[in-house]
């Protein structure tokens, strides 16, 4: 009886782990970052500043330029928090 009990909740264990190893698998990595780094140019603070507007939001963040246009709508907040920051070094 507690060999069946030991095999029978060993095998359910690993196929636990293996369904949480396919799921992680399955997920998608642009779900994780929903912003793109607009390009490896590099871009004076000039030229990020000219994208300070709702539908054109460019933010420059650790030296990279990031494009957050399309990340404004789906901002789990107001877009208000980040628009004053549109255009600028954050």
């Amino acid at each position: 009886m507690m060999r069946t009990l030991f095999i029978t909740s060993t095998v359910l264990f690993w196929l636990m782990v293996l369904g949480f190893g396919l799921t992680h698998l399955g997920l998608s990595t642009e779900q994780s970052r929903p912003v793109a780094v607009v390009t490896e140019q590099r871009y004076s603070l000039q030229e990020v500043a000219q994208h300070r507007q709702q539908n054109d939001c460019w933010m420059a963040i650790g030296g990279e330029v990031y494009d957050f246009t399309t990340y404004l709508p789906q901002h789990p907040s107001d877009p208000a928090i980040i628009l004053p920051w549109c255009g600028k070094e954050a």
